[in-house]
């Protein structure tokens, strides 16, 4: 977009428009209808790629266009924190910066300096949006945000075991609280208290859990059923595992996203006598809702037993 320099006639000043100077007798420039028309869709173009409705009255919707189209993805965050060493009702988030905002491609907000608490033994702002400690489930958890006072808290919202959306879709929210980002995902045991867990950012590590015990081979990748252990917003687990043999031979144990073995994590050893290793899988992720594969087989030399270990404690939402 430019002046339009090539425009006979149209009066342009250093490269500018001017007005009409009567007392100068000086004539104004022209606005030509197809430089005007180019301006007016040069800006809709920007309206329309940030969602936003032209609306003739409201002189604001450029720069709520450039905002939306500028802003961070909702929910990212610096330096989040959660530290919960036991089982309680309450933890205590912070973060240098948050993200909210009112819809996916709406109104973004940064929020810094974050200190906020939540107790799922309550209701409304700062608890549960509605009930209270739910037993044996996932709870996630919103930083909501009111434009018009400045005031921001936490709210528990119990997801069952469907995946949690990244903006509070719920029903219960505090009045005025319209800018919302999920900020964690936490499991609670069947007295209704959040379990053990430490986060920073959006990876949330937690005391192993087993997954896995095998004592025979298998050729192929085979599932293991997560639900319980990591949330349906999971996108990766990690964990460790354990391997070992009674008599001397070669170990091949694996973890990976599907059973085609997308992004595998393997681990190879072997030795003269009985032996056992431990290894480390990291951040695999997961093609299926609560799901990871794993591979294992055994080359023994002579007659002995094999024995498959697995611990999930991770997770990244």
């Amino acid at each position: 977009m430019d002046y339009p320099k090539s425009v006979p006639n149209v009066g342009l000043v250093n490269g500018k428009f001017v007005d009409e100077d009567a007392a100068q007798g000086t004539v104004g420039s022209l606005i030509p209808s197809s430089w005007g028309n180019a301006v007016t869709d040069e800006i809709l173009s920007v309206q329309e790629a940030a969602g936003i409705e032209p609306d003739e009255e409201n002189h604001g919707q450029l720069l709520d266009s450039i905002r939306v189209l500028a802003a961070p993805i909702v929910g990212s965050m610096r330096n989040g924190r959660i530290y919960n060493p036991g089982l309680t009702s309450s933890i205590t988030f912070t973060a240098d910066q948050v993200v909210v905002a009112n819809a996916l491609s709406g109104k973004h907000y940064r929020l810094s300096n974050v200190n906020k608490t939540l107790n799922i033994a309550t209701t409304g702002m700062g608890g549960m949006d509605t009930g209270t400690s739910p037993p044996s489930a996932w709870v996630a958890v919103y930083l909501a945000f009111n434009p018009t006072t400045g005031e921001s808290g936490l709210v528990g919202f119990n997801t069952g075991n469907a995946v949690a959306p990244e903006i509070y879709a719920g029903t219960h929210m505090s009045a005025g609280y319209t800018a919302t980002a999920l900020v964690s995902v936490l499991v609670t045991n069947t007295s209704g208290q959040i379990k053990p867990l430490s986060q920073k950012d959006r990876k949330v590590v937690f005391p192993g859990i087993g997954v896995f015990n095998s004592s025979a081979d298998n050729a192929s990748f085979q599932p293991i059923n997560l639900v319980g252990v990591v949330p349906p917003n999971a996108k990766t687990a990690g964990g460790y595992g354990d391997a070992a043999l009674t008599v001397g031979g070669t170990i091949n144990f694996a973890f990976a996203a599907d059973a085609a073995g997308m992004g595998s994590q393997t681990f190879n050893s072997s030795c003269a006598a009985a032996y056992g290793h431990s290894l480390i899988w990291t951040d695999v992720p997961l093609a299926e809702k609560q799901t990871v594969y794993v591979y294992r087989s055994a080359t023994l030399n002579g007659s002995g037993v094999r024995q498959y270990m697995a611990y999930c404690s991770s997770y990244t939402f």
